[in-house]
């Protein structure tokens, strides 16, 4: 395991062992033993990112207070072979393939918009591990495979896919050319600024000790 990683999740464990008051930082269920997680990446031929495995095997795997799912190497949509025989595949490559929207013009926009964002859905639905359900349809996952690997994301229920930033760069969602334009722009301004699962669950963290 990386250097950094390690160090981080020790003072991440130590942090947690510390008297505080209550309520103050979160509850985690119960760590994984690490031997069932690498039973899960031998049997998919895949190495879950280091910091995220080091968390659930060491400081806890899911949290209620957070509306964190726990890792469950038994579950049939993770252990189903198609979730992991091709990449996540980043949304921007995605559109590239998709085809044309209908103008700002039509009708129903929000149900144009659903369909555009389901021709790319199921593209970037393989190769990640859900983590929080964050309400009103936007749920944050983890990219396992793909050059995206090690990143945390979110969607929602319209289909839409973006990387979590750590700064909050986001272009004006009126955009002057239309909302496709606005969103592919919101994929490469964020590029540049996503966060690895140490980095989200950090703010976990943030209260007082």
């Amino acid at each position: 395991m990386n250097a950094d990683i390690d160090a981080a999740l020790d003072e991440l464990a130590a942090r947690l062992k510390r008297p505080r008051r209550p309520n103050t930082l979160p509850r985690f269920e119960k760590p994984l033993p690490l031997v069932q997680v690498q039973s899960f990446e031998a049997r998919h031929s895949i190495e879950l990112p280091a910091d995220f495995k080091g968390f659930i095997t060491r400081i806890g795997n899911g949290s209620k207070a957070l509306d964190w799912r726990p890792f469950d190497p038994t579950d049939p949509v993770l252990n189903h072979p198609k979730h992991w025989s091709s990449p996540f595949v980043h949304p921007r490559r995605a559109l590239q393939q998709a085809p044309e929207p209908p103008g700002e013009d039509v009708d129903d926009l929000d149900v144009a918009r659903h369909r555009y964002f389901s021709a790319i859905r199921a593209q970037s639905e393989v190769g990640i591990i859900p983590i929080t359900d964050e309400g009103c349809g936007i749920f944050t996952f983890l990219v396992v495979t793909g050059q995206e690997r090690g990143h945390m994301w979110w969607s929602n229920d319209r289909g839409q896919k973006l990387p979590i930033a750590a700064d909050d760069h986001q272009p004006e969602r009126d955009h002057p050319q239309g909302w496709r334009l606005w969103y592919e722009a919101l994929l490469s301004e964020q590029n540049t600024h996503r966060h690895t699962f140490l980095q989200y669950c950090a703010q976990w963290f943030d209260g007082p000790a």
